[in-house]
C-alpha cells in the first residue's frame, strides 16, 4: 500500500457495532472479526465479493500454488497486474498475502488464508488506534498490535474450516462466497 495514511471507518450504521466491540477486553476476538465483516459486507454489498473474485485473484491463486520464492511472487504479481491492468485495495492486500504465502511455502490455501487475514487486519487497523487507552479497551499500542495479530489468526482459523479452493474461477468464486458467509457468522 505504501502509505502511512490511515482513514477511519465511516461513521455509518454498519460500522457502529464495530466501534462498540473493537478492542474491548470482554468481547471475544472471533466476535470482533465477525462485526468487521458484517460491517464491510453491509457497506460494500456485492462489490465486496466481486473485489475478491476478480480474474487477477485467480491468477494469483495459481501463482501461489506453484510455491514461488517471495521475490518470484512479487515479480509474478507485477506481471499479473500489468496484464490485467487492474487495481484496488483487495489486490494491494493480495500482494502481501502472496508474499506471505510464498515465504511460508503454504501454496494456494495459504494465499487464500493470508488474503482474508490481511483484509481483517486492515479493517481492524482503521479504527483500533482510536481505542488504545480507552476504558475497557486495549490499554496500549503493544496490546493493539497483539489484538490485530489475534484478529488475523482468528480469521485464518475460521477460514481453515473451509475446503481450500482449486485454482479455477468457479472454485475461487464459491470459496470467496463461503469465506465471506463464514466470517459474517452465517454458518
Amino acid at each position: 500500500m505504501g502509505t502511512s495514511r490511515n482513514d477511519r471507518s465511516p461513521n455509518t450504521p454498519p460500522w457502529r457495532p464495530v466501534g462498540a466491540v473493537l478492542g474491548r477486553k470482554d468481547v471475544e476476538v472471533g466476535r470482533q472479526v465477525q462485526e468487521l465483516w458484517l460491517a464491510a459486507s453491509a457497506e460494500r454489498g456485492e462489490r465486496l465479493a466481486s473485489e475478491f473474485a476478480k480474474p487477477a485473484m485467480v491468477d494469483l491463486l495459481k501463482i501461489a500454488a506453484s510455491n514461488p520464492t517471495p521475490t518470484a511472487a512479487i515479480r509474478a504479481f507485477d506481471e499479473v497486474m500489468g496484464k490485467r491492468a487492474d487495481a484496488g485495495l483487495a489486490l494491494d492486500l493480495a500482494r502481501r498475502a502472496l508474499v506471505r504465502s510464498a515465504a511460508s511455502h503454504t501454496g494456494s490455501a495459504g494465499f487464500a488464508s493470508e488474503l482474508f487475514a490481511e483484509v481483517s487486519g486492515y479493517y481492524a487497523s482503521r479504527d483500533l488506534p482510536s481505542f488504545v487507552g480507552a476504558e475497557s479497551r486495549v490499554p496500549n499500542t503493544s496490546s493493539a498490535i497483539e489484538l490485530k495479530n489475534a484478529i488475523r489468526a482468528s480469521t485464518q482459523e475460521a477460514i481453515g474450516r473451509i475446503e481450500p479452493p482449486k485454482p479455477t474461477a468457479a472454485s475461487w468464486r464459491r470459496y470467496v462466497n463461503a469465506v465471506l458467509g463464514h466470517l459474517r457468522g452465517e454458518r
